[in-house]
């Protein structure tokens, strides 16, 4: 893989975040319901946090420091597959919806880290 690959990740990962953001920021308390979780101010407070992670997503892309910023990046996406599937195992996130809603935005976390993680592995910037 190149760096146009590692630059592919991080910009699928710049605009995963934008969209989930933006829903959060929006649409909280739907998305609190759907997750049966009655705390639409935390999704709000997370939408604006994706946000910023997506716009520090797109700036680091074209750095020369691509390899370090996607380490950090890797480093702060990588656990969250496992959260998600310990709040679902737990009963946390209930609801047929809600299990679904969170168990696929893990998914596509858990594969945006993976294929971070190859192209940085196989990129020799």
């Amino acid at each position: 893989m190149s760096a146009s690959s590692l630059r592919s990740a991080l910009f699928t990962n710049a605009v995963f975040s934008t969209l989930t953001g933006l829903s959060l920021l929006f649409f909280p308390k739907n998305v609190s319901g759907i997750l049966g979780f009655d705390h639409p101010g935390i999704f709000r407070l997370l939408g604006i946090s994706l946000l910023f992670h997506a716009v520090m997503l797109a700036w680091m892309r074209n750095r020369p420091t691509i390899r370090g910023w996607t380490k950090i990046n890797l480093g702060i996406i990588t656990p969250y597959p496992i959260i998600i599937l310990t709040l679902i195992s737990f009963g946390h996130i209930i609801g047929t919806a809600g299990i679904v809603l969170a168990g696929t935005d893990g998914l596509v976390v858990g594969l945006i880290a993976v294929w971070q993680y190859h192209a940085l592995k196989k990129n020799m910037l």
